[in-house]
């Protein structure tokens, strides 16, 4: 019996997200997973942005991921889902296994920013937009390891729609700004979902250090800040309750 699995990714600096269906039903045979995104195996990413995969539809079900080669990456999972940040050139293939069923990805990563993909139009933020970020730890030094903010929309757009953002650290300071979605002109099928919007994050911080944070989202400037302690915890100030969300604070 033929089977087809597809697999989500989404890469930021540019954010791109496509959507997976699984077709037919389980078997005992060796599945291979295959890419449908307009981020295709590949492809080039910038240094510095992240790619999400996804291994079909149920969050439930637990994906284990692994890259060759091993470092110049993170790799942050959970569930079927996992965020890969890339922080060195180079080319990286990415392989998710679920059971007997496994399929890879690969990325050029480049230092230079890569031109935005054809095919798509602006797409309007739906009323009442959030943004819902999840704060997550990168590394378990406490001397360098570093922190990476990223989430989803709080409302659902058509399939294959994308959010496009910039992030920039310079002098103690994160800033991200949210520029908008895009459409796929080539929707990969019907209905709507939430779209991953990516964040930023400082690869490495050094313990007792304390950035500003800075996120600009429809018009609005958003500000706070996050410290590391000698022990390697990060506290995120976070003021905010509405427009965009960060949680956890402490980590």
């Amino acid at each position: 019996m033929k089977q087809t699995f597809t697999l989500i990714a989404t890469a930021i600096t540019l954010t791109i997200l496509s959507c997976a269906k699984y077709e037919n039903g389980a078997t005992d045979e060796p599945v291979t997973v295959t890419l449908q995104s307009t981020v295709t195996t590949g492809s080039s990413v910038s240094k510095g942005s992240s790619v999400s995969l996804s291994l079909g539809t149920d969050a439930s079900k637990t994906v284990n991921w692994s890259s060759k080669p091993e470092t110049g990456l993170t790799i942050s999972a959970s569930g079927n889902a996992a965020n890969v940040m890339f922080n060195t050139s180079g080319t990286y293939t990415i392989t998710g296994t679920l059971g007997n069923s496994s399929g890879s990805s690969t990325f050029t990563v480049k230092d230079t920013v890569v031109a935005l993909p054809s095919s798509y139009k602006d797409l309007a933020y739906a009323a009442g937009e959030e943004l819902v970020l999840t704060a997550k730890k990168l590394g378990d030094s406490a001397a360098g390891g570093g922190i990476q903010i990223g989430g989803y929309t709080s409302q659902k757009y058509p399939c294959g729609s994308w959010t496009k953002f910039t992030q920039a650290v310079s002098n103690n300071t994160l800033t991200v700004n949210f520029n908008g979605l895009l459409e796929s002109l080539n929707p990969c099928s019907t209905g709507t979902a939430v779209v991953y919007v990516g964040g930023g994050g400082i690869t490495a911080m050094a313990a007792g250090a304390t950035y500003q944070l800075v996120i600009n989202f429809k018009g609005q400037t958003y500000t706070g800040s996050i410290a590391k302690s000698a022990a390697g915890k990060f506290t995120i100030t976070w003021p905010y309750t509405s427009g965009v969300k960060i949680s956890p604070l402490s980590l």
